[in-house]
């Protein structure tokens, strides 16, 4: 089990001359805890402005960097991760011994960081990336095909990053970087972890990849037994308000993890989105029928403590609200 991922950091570097070794601008670029990234500047006395703001979750350490002044990043070689990188201003090379690979607005670049010599940024740039442990992704993977891999994890060093896929998924990586600094919500282990396997799903799906195509028809085939059996459990349910996600799992013998993560691969849905929209079937049937208990009780009875939550999503699953409902059957509320 993980650690609590460590609270968001900002903070800004300001040099002049040629070399910085800085254990803080690292673990900011690259998620090495012990060893220090080399920043040098492409000029003689030149000034240096790096502002990051970042994040760690399980396996995964996010940033979000805007850089003035020309510089180059020399990364850690040792580290057992993929670097992404969305850039949403200007050019930045990630460049090794043979090859320099430059992400614009339209590209976006991927690499291992052990072939990773460093990044290379030339005049005022802003950009989101991430390194992700590859080992982390290889148990995901082996996890979501149901059997071992038969070969290590290749991307392609370039993708396009204006698909409305990858732009998605840059815009969600923002919002995370956003919200990290009111942050008890990446404090919880359990959101923590959640977060980090949908990005680590999201990069497999849509950044090309040598398991795409494979992903693709697993995610078409008919899904496991297990699922099925859970739906078949749940939509029989005399009382949808009684259950809950760990009885349904329970049940089906599988624990609460592996439920939601085969709802989510082949229904593209929760267990618990599933059993709250049969709880609001159950309550518009009884607001439809004229059952003389008041909306408050209603919503209770069907297992939503909060009315205003269930006003909402009544609504937002029905096109009106408890409300309209009654009153179409000629009761009040």
């Amino acid at each position: 089990m993980p650690g609590k991922p460590k609270p968001p950091t900002q903070f800004k570097i300001y040099a002049i001359g040629q070399h910085i070794c800085d254990s803080a601008s690292a673990e900011a670029l690259m998620g090495g805890r012990h060893t220090a990234a080399k920043i040098t500047s492409h000029q003689a006395d030149g000034i240096i402005d790096l502002t990051i703001t970042h994040i760690y979750l399980p396996h995964i350490h996010l940033w979000r960097s805007h850089t003035l002044g020309p510089i180059n990043i020399e990364l850690p070689s040792k580290a057992d991760s993929q670097i992404f990188y969305f850039p949403g201003q200007g050019e930045v090379d990630i460049y090794d011994c043979n090859v320099t690979l430059t992400c614009d607005e339209t590209f976006g670049v991927t690499a291992e960081i052990p072939s990773v010599k460093g990044i290379r940024i030339d005049k005022e740039r802003l950009g989101i990336g991430l390194t992700v442990s590859r080992s982390a992704m290889a148990k995901y993977l082996s996890k979501r095909l149901d059997g071992a891999l038969h070969s290590p994890i290749t991307f392609e060093a370039r993708f396009r990053a204006d698909t409305p896929e990858i732009m998605g998924m840059a815009q969600m990586l923002d919002a995370i970087l956003d919200a990290s600094g009111a942050a008890t919500l990446f404090h919880a282990n359990d959101t923590a972890e959640a977060i980090s396997t949908g990005v680590i799903s999201l990069l497999l799906d849509h950044v090309p990849n040598n398991y795409k195509l494979a992903l693709e028809r697993h995610r078409n085939a008919a899904p496991p037994a297990y699922v099925a059996r859970a739906v078949l459990l749940m939509n029989q349910a005399p009382d949808a308000s009684a259950l809950t996600v760990e009885d349904v799992a329970n049940a089906c013998g599988v624990s609460v993890r592996k439920l939601q993560y085969g709802f989510s691969e082949h229904r593209g849905e929760s267990p618990i989105a599933h059993l709250r929209g049969l709880r609001l079937q159950q309550a518009r049937k009884m607001i439809s029928g004229g059952s003389p208990l008041s909306l408050l009780q209603i919503a209770q009875s069907t297992g939503f403590s909060n009315y205003a939550r269930f006003s909402k999503q009544y609504r937002k699953a029905f096109g009106e609200t408890p409300s309209q409902t009654r009153s179409g059957s000629g009761l009040q509320s």
